[in-house]
């Protein structure tokens, strides 16, 4: 398993990506990074670059500086996609479990119940990429009867070794078994 610098920005493209032709999902609102001196229009362009340059049109797309990382639906708003993503840095693994904790939490704090009162079903998802402490954090404190009860999958960013793909795990699946993991 490599433990490399992965941008939080990188996560979230791959993943849209991923939702837009895996999912049959238009996106609808996207939170590129804007913290600690991050350059937030650099990467709101490098997303929609990305995704118009992957065929998925950007043009509808908004960009907001606040809420779900991605917020995508399905063509007939059978379903929602709500995703949080967080990168990987070069920092200690106390700030990585830091970063991995925040994530989580943030899933639910954009949580406001008028779509689910709709009959509307909702995706949560945290995406991140597959790290050595991140795939150890997922099976310690993310395991499956909670992602059952709370509806959340799992989106890990994989390089293969050197393509970007998602391993997705939905809730009621078992994690795939990984390697390298302490």
């Amino acid at each position: 398993m490599l433990n490399r610098i992965v941008s939080e920005n990188e996560v979230l493209i791959t993943t849209a990506i991923w939702l837009k032709k895996e999912r049959k999902c238009e996106i609808f609102f996207c939170s590129p990074t804007r913290s600690r001196g991050l350059d937030g229009k650099r990467n709101a362009n490098q997303l929609t670059d990305a995704l118009t340059d992957d065929g998925v049109p950007a043009r509808n797309i908004c960009i907001r500086t606040e809420g779900a990382d991605i917020m995508a639906k399905s063509s007939a708003m059978q379903e929602v996609w709500q995703v949080e993503c967080i990168g990987a840095g070069g920092g200690s693994p106390a700030t990585q479990r830091t970063h991995f904790d925040r994530g989580l939490e943030s899933i639910f704090s954009h949580c406001d119940g008028s779509l689910t009162s709709k009959g509307v079903k909702i995706n949560y998802a945290l995406a991140l990429p597959e790290t050595t402490i991140y795939i150890d954090l997922l099976q310690k404190q993310v395991r499956k009867p909670l992602r059952e009860q709370l509806n959340l999958w799992v989106l890990i960013l994989t390089f293969d070794p050197y393509i970007k793909d998602i391993k997705s795990i939905p809730p009621e699946e078992d994690y795939p078994v990984f390697y390298a993991v302490s």
